[in-house]
């Protein structure tokens, strides 16, 4: 995956809060999972922003500027075929 530079810093930051809530989790409790996040999120506001954030990273992975232009070339190339 190529991303743009404000892409990847942007990416960067993501998994830096999200690799220090866990493992700042993780001194408290070691055998703290990612089902816990999910399920703290609901009431804990420090889990749910790192569950948003977790997110984030996703959306970024799933809408880089790169893979946009690609699918934008393939709808020109192949204009009115299914």
């Amino acid at each position: 995956m190529h991303l743009s530079q404000r892409e990847r810093v942007r990416y960067d930051e993501l998994s830096q809060q999200i690799r220090t809530y866990m493992h700042e989790r993780r001194q408290q409790d070691p055998a703290f999972t990612w089902q816990q996040l999910c399920s703290d999120s609901g009431h804990d506001p420090a889990a749910r922003r790192i569950l948003r954030a977790f997110y984030a990273k996703g959306a970024i992975e799933d809408r880089t500027e790169e893979k946009l232009w690609v699918l934008e070339d393939l709808f020109r190339l192949h204009v009115g075929e299914p």
